[in-house]
């Protein structure tokens, strides 16, 4: 372990929970029937969401057998369930002598379906779950960091584009509750982290058994998250962008092959043996949202029919669009704004680029739309904003400038996270 990395990890540690805490500080919603879940006030001042959606979480992970019943609602992302089993356990036999049950089970109130031992052991388990996914976020965004600048970029600059990362409507919503939008900062940071570790290096290059085993290890991801299954394309991608460098086309194929029969095992290997148990797999967002599969069914009606359904469905994508309206407009600005730097677009921001196409892509024929779902790319949308910034500062009084002018935004830009109103979930 690098002599820096403790340090590091000590730094961003205190940056989530200093964003985090504040939050809680946050005005409390004035009508239930504006978010899905219960206000829990832990003083006059502060409070925070208990999604509804975390009680299915927390159930499974507290009774793992649940995952082998019919129509379980988290049956399609088992390893994430078990994750919570493992954490939840060990805390269960440590906080009951630190924490006062009777005071817990009144802060929530009789109507939450869940045990003492899943408020006390399984839900504090699943807090920390999502620590641990936006700290990997922040990590994987801070090795980023220099081959997106091309080792220009300073750490004042670094320190606030982080900020952003763990201060914005999605860490608000969801850090205090037990989900897992924690993984729409951390899925596209991997998928560009995967593509700078598999770059083509002469003095390291991947041999085709490594190939092979990171896509049976990668595989195991959409049994946490659905959206990891863009990991196998950004595999194939990165397999696509070697030919003729050190395989054979023949080579070529049978690693893409192997690829992809090696990344859905474990997937195929879930439902076998739930078959095997006597249950047939069930995925609850193709289930009850239609997700991916709604262009199946749209197939199935008349051309007309298809096209409108389609431009419905784009229309609704286009509209979740807003909560990155300011992201979306600043970037092109700060490109604009560096265009007299004319230096070669490094392959890293190609890459981000790409994945920015390939998860925009994925998002628009979801079928089901929510900001927070499209949240997933303002981590991409920072990353070609880091590149961006660094072209600006050059020595001298400009980036004086630049770096001041950052620094402002990202204090404005959580006082504005932390005094507004809502969101809840």
């Amino acid at each position: 372990m690098p002599a820096r990395l403790p340090r590091r990890i000590l730094v961003l540690t205190a940056l989530i929970l200093g964003s985090a805490l504040s939050f809680l500080f946050s005005p409390p919603p004035q009508t239930s029937d504006e978010f899905w879940g219960l206000y829990i006030p832990l003083g006059e001042q502060t409070g925070f969401i208990l999604n509804k959606d975390s009680y299915g979480y927390i159930q499974a992970a507290e009774e793992p057998g649940r995952l082998l019943q019919q129509n379980e609602e988290r049956q399609s992302r088992p390893l994430y369930v078990l994750l919570g089993t493992a954490l939840g356990y060990p805390l269960w036999a440590v906080l009951p002598s630190l924490v006062d049950e009777a005071s817990v089970r009144a802060a929530v109130g009789p109507d939450v379906p869940l045990s003492d031992r899943a408020l006390i052991g399984f839900y504090p388990a699943f807090v920390l779950l999502n620590f641990g996914v936006l700290l990997a976020a922040l990590l994987l965004f801070a090795r980023l960091y220099s081959p997106l600048t091309n080792g220009t970029g300073n750490l004042l600059t670094l320190g606030c584009l982080l900020v952003f990362l763990v201060s914005n409507p999605i860490v608000k919503a969801f850090f205090w509750t037990a989900h897992q939008q924690m993984f729409c900062f951390f899925t596209p940071l991997f998928c560009l982290w995967l593509l700078e570790r598999f770059r083509q290096r002469p003095a390291r290059p991947v041999r085709p058994v490594q190939w092979l085993g990171w896509a049976l290890a990668t595989g195991l991801l959409p049994l946490v998250y659905g959206n990891f299954v863009l990991v196998l394309p950004v595999l194939l991608y990165a397999l696509w962008r070697q030919s003729g460098q050190r395989w054979t086309q023949k080579q070529m194929w049978s690693l893409a092959a192997g690829t992809v029969l090696l990344f859905l095992l474990p997937t195929v290997s879930w439902i076998l043996l739930l078959k095997l148990r006597g249950v047939t797999y069930y995925n609850h967002e193709m289930a009850r949202y239609h997700q991916l599969v709604w262009l199946a069914e749209a197939a199935q009606t008349s051309p007309a029919e298809f096209l409108t359904t389609v431009g419905q469905k784009l229309l609704e994508f286009a509209g979740t669009l807003s909560g990155l309206i300011g992201w979306l407009l600043a970037v092109p600005l700060l490109w604009l704004a560096a265009r007299k730097r004319r230096q070669p677009v490094g392959p890293v921001v190609a890459d981000a680029m790409f994945l920015l196409l390939l998860f925009g892509a994925f998002l628009a024929v979801l079928g089901y739309y929510n900001e927070r779902l499209t949240f997933t790319l303002q981590p991409l949308l920072l990353c070609l904003s880091a590149t961006a910034l660094a072209r600006l500062q050059e020595p001298g009084q400009r980036s004086c400038l630049v770096v001041t002018g950052l620094v402002v935004t990202v204090l404005a830009w959580h006082a504005y996270q932390v005094l507004s109103y809502g969101p809840f979930s």
